[in-house]
């Protein structure tokens, strides 16, 4: 038995960038809206792919999207501008994406002057217990944010807070923890008031997490920040770092 009554999988997994499932969320941003998109590379020829949005409710009828890729060829899927998520709330628009042969899959928030991209981990490489990472701003627009999102079984997760958090009707703080329950395909977005790094998420099932800022200042127009965090099960103790300009 893993800690606090979950089961955990062998305490190393597995981190690839090419898989046959994904999933993730568009967590909100400030300003104008964004446009959406899947930026979908291939690596064999006549790779079968869906893209689909859980529950989808944007215009009442399903969003479903089935492409071709081939070895070498990078195709982007538009998504509607709907699926992004607004305010600290349980959702069901988590994106799908489905192919028959090995892929590999960039999620694109693409808004005005500032686009932001993620590379997506397929389901294969998902964990269990995942720590927030969120970047600290000064601007009084921004707000820390992350996304917990479910596969295709219902899952229960615990949130031991670090900072101050914002969940329904209330505020929660360090050393409280959380319990949800999260159906498949179901994700929850938290909003957090100041810096909430070294949250701890521990899931029974595994678990997609995105991290991100809504508007983050640095001596920059506001940008909006994401990436999906890779589980601790896949951290390693060497790392290549490259010389950075400034």
């Amino acid at each position: 038995m893993g800690r606090r009554g979950f089961t955990f999988p062998p305490s190393t997994c597995q981190t690839e960038t090419l898989g046959r499932e994904f999933i993730t969320s568009y967590m909100e941003d400030c300003g104008n809206p964004s446009q959406f998109e899947m930026q979908i590379s291939g690596y064999f020829a006549f790779t079968s792919v869906s893209v689909s949005i859980s529950n989808y409710t944007g215009d009442g009828a399903r969003f479903e999207k089935k492409i071709m890729v081939n070895q070498g060829e990078m195709v982007r899927v538009r998504l509607p501008e709907s699926v992004g998520i607004r305010s600290s709330t349980k959702f069901s628009k988590v994106v799908l994406v489905k192919a028959d042969k090995d892929i590999s899959v960039v999620s694109v928030s693409n808004k005005h002057v500032s686009p932001e991209t993620t590379v997506l981990y397929p389901v294969s490489s998902l964990g269990n217990e995942h720590y927030i990472v969120t970047p600290s701003t000064q601007s009084l627009d921004s707000y820390p944010e992350f996304s917990v999102m479910t596969y295709q079984e219902p899952n229960s997760m615990k949130i031991h807070m670090k900072g101050n958090l914002r969940y329904e009707t209330g505020v929660y703080s360090t050393g409280n923890t959380l319990e949800i329950i999260l159906l498949a395909f179901q994700g929850y977005q938290f909003q957090g008031i100041g810096d909430l790094s070294g949250t701890r998420i521990v899931s029974e099932k595994p678990v997609a997490v995105l991290v991100g800022q809504g508007c983050f200042c640095n001596n920059t127009k506001c940008n909006h920040v994401f990436e999906q965090l890779l589980p601790v099960c896949s951290w390693g103790r060497t790392y290549i770092i490259p010389p950075l300009p400034w």
